[in-house]
């Protein structure tokens, strides 16, 4: 999938720092609301901030996150970072709840909902796929293996 080195690595990196789960699912979610998967990765907001990168970090945001440069937000690796270890600090924030975290990764106000809920759908759709995509990576390992233990067993015998 698109970015899961990018995601994982965030994870690995905010979960344990702010001691929170942080299902990627959920991230994969608010990549593909905030900008379809990098179809989009630069918006003027309606107060006139600039949302930049994967995870559409607001630039106001990302300076309290620790961001100094502006255009390293367009990076994968930086913009999903730092998107990352906002959600992060969101989900401390509501003790792990994904509805709230979601809906404040989008701001306050009428919207926030609606967007929590489109949130929470596409990470169930990543979710499901990641099932599959496990189930069949262990499948092709045995479909591999077996022949090879099978052929070692019997010449061990």
């Amino acid at each position: 999938m698109l970015f899961d080195r990018e995601v994982s690595a965030a994870i690995a990196h905010w979960g344990p720092h702010y001691g929170v789960r942080i299902d990627s699912s959920l991230v994969h979610g608010i990549i593909e609301a905030e900008s379809g998967h990098g179809k989009h990765m630069v918006t003027v907001e309606p107060d006139g901030d600039i949302s930049r990168g994967p995870m559409m970090v607001k630039w106001a945001t990302a300076k309290t996150l620790g961001v100094t440069d502006p255009g390293s937000l367009l990076r994968p690796d930086v913009g999903i970072f730092y998107g990352v270890k906002y959600l992060a600090q969101l989900l401390r924030r509501f003790k792990g709840d994904s509805q709230r975290a979601a809906a404040a990764y989008n701001g306050s106000g009428p919207h926030a909902r609606a967007y929590a809920v489109k949130v929470l759908a596409y990470a169930k759709r990543y979710a499901a796929v990641a099932v599959p995509v496990a189930a069949l990576v262990a499948l092709l390992a045995l479909v591999f293996l077996m022949p090879r233990r099978r052929a070692a067993a019997s010449r061990g015998a």
